[in-house]
């Protein structure tokens, strides 16, 4: 190997707000940072350890909009955190449980690959898998900081903060949609 060959993983999360009759508006939206724990955790899923598949989604939240500088991250940082290092006071992390139809997917090639070659065979983008997970429990308003990717031992895999806390009214459910993209 020359060194020019390497496997690249990436995600994207995107946050809604869902209203009671269903209806969707998304309110965040970006790249998270994948912790070098989920690297461990694509090994040892090779290696036949299940208990390292992303099980959870955990909402970071807290009843008050002033708790941002209680989630510790930075999202350059992938060194492995826990939970308790970067969920601090006056925040609780609400953890919902990875809907069982997770999706997996080629990555489409691009409009310009497939003008170059229509059938496109030998343009090979990676695939993805898509976690969802959506509030249950939304009788009070809370504000939501942002969520930790888990695997079925709380191990924090992947972390999204937002920019600004996201307040979530009484009666609706927040969505979160987490793509992990490999290519």
């Amino acid at each position: 190997m020359d060194g020019t060959d390497s496997m690249m993983a990436n995600g994207h999360v995107v946050a809604a707000l869902v209203s009671p009759d269903g209806r969707r508006r998304v309110v965040a939206e970006g790249h998270n940072t994948l912790l070098y724990r989920c690297a461990d955790a694509v090994a040892r899923l090779f290696a036949g350890e299940s208990a390292y598949r992303p099980a959870t989604i955990g909402f970071v939240c807290a009843a008050e909009s002033d708790k941002g500088s209680a989630f510790t991250f930075t999202a350059s940082d992938r060194t492995t955190k826990t939970q308790a290092e970067l969920v601090g006071s006056g925040l609780s992390v609400k953890d919902v449980q990875v809907e069982p139809a997770y999706s997996f997917s080629a990555t489409p090639p691009t409009a310009e690959e497939l003008e170059d070659d229509p059938d496109a065979v030998s343009h090979y983008q990676g695939n993805k898998v898509t976690f969802k997970a959506m509030t249950i429990d939304n009788a009070a308003a809370e504000y939501v900081y942002g969520f930790l990717l888990k695997d079925a031992a709380g191990r924090v895999l992947a972390v999204r903060k937002f920019s600004s806390a996201v307040k979530r009214t009484a009666g609706f459910a927040m969505a979160a949609s987490w793509t992990v993209t490999f290519n």
